[in-house]
């Protein structure tokens, strides 16, 4: 028996039941790991939700939900790109990998100084915890 001075929240994720995460929704990460500005193309790269997504009052994926990325293009590639552009590939749920798409990918700009001084030709890491925001372009079955 519940008192009734307690809420329980159960994602339908959790209970295993079909939730779909709608196209459109905004998915707020992280960098799990630094990234070179001159990885290749095709490099993976490990990310995490900074916020839950929650649909209609109900949480579908938590904060902390670790994400599988990958770089589009970097300075590394010819001809010369002017940005690292990395892309979400997948969600990762209970261990298993579900593949999204985003409405494109997300811009890392070459880095700046203190002083806004733009630091060139030489290969950075853009580092553990680089905020990025990305959109989903078809909806995400969970």
């Amino acid at each position: 028996m519940i008192s009734a001075g307690f809420v329980i929240w159960i994602s339908a994720a959790s209970l295993g039941a079909a939730a779909t995460i709608p196209a459109g929704t905004v998915l707020l990460a992280r960098t799990a790991e630094p990234v070179s500005s001159h990885a290749r193309i095709g490099t993976p790269f490990k990310a995490e939700l900074e916020h839950p997504v929650v649909i209609k009052g109900n949480v579908m994926l938590p904060a902390g939900t670790h994400l599988v990325g990958v770089v589009d293009a970097s300075l590394g590639t010819r001809p010369v790109s002017d940005a690292l552009r990395v892309n979400l590939q997948a969600i990762v749920v209970n261990g298993r990998r579900i593949p999204l798409h985003t409405a494109g990918d997300f811009r890392l700009d070459r880095h700046k100084t203190s002083r806004g001084v733009s630091v060139s030709g030489r290969e950075w890491n853009f580092p553990y915890k680089t905020r990025m925001v990305f959109h989903l372009a078809q909806p995400v079955n969970l």
